[in-house]
């Protein structure tokens, strides 16, 4: 298991370093090719993350839901939170968002 999330978190890595990379894309256009405008060159980028958000989402559809592990335990405990966690995440909260 251990080795399943080691994979994800580096997967995970890879594409934010991709998409990082991505990001210097419009103005590599504009110098390579003068007759792109800033605005041109962005919707190539809009295009391309729109373009790859499709295919993760094709890839998420056409995974089965058997994939899922299957637990065997039954939970009947129903967790909630304390009185005094209640109280801790309502200050939290308002310290937020007040």
């Amino acid at each position: 298991m251990n080795t399943v999330f080691a994979l994800y978190n580096m997967l995970g890595t890879f594409a934010m370093s991709g998409s990082i990379l991505l990001s210097g894309l419009p103005s590599l256009l504009q110098e390579q090719y003068s007759a792109l405008n800033e605005a041109e060159s962005i919707q190539i980028l809009y295009g391309l993350y729109s373009i790859v958000g499709l295919v993760v989402m094709i890839i998420y559809i056409m995974v089965s839901g058997e994939i899922e592990i299957k637990s065997s335990i039954k939970r009947t405990v129903k967790q909630t939170l304390s009185p005094k966690s209640k109280r801790i995440v309502g200050k939290l909260f308002w310290t937020v968002c007040g």
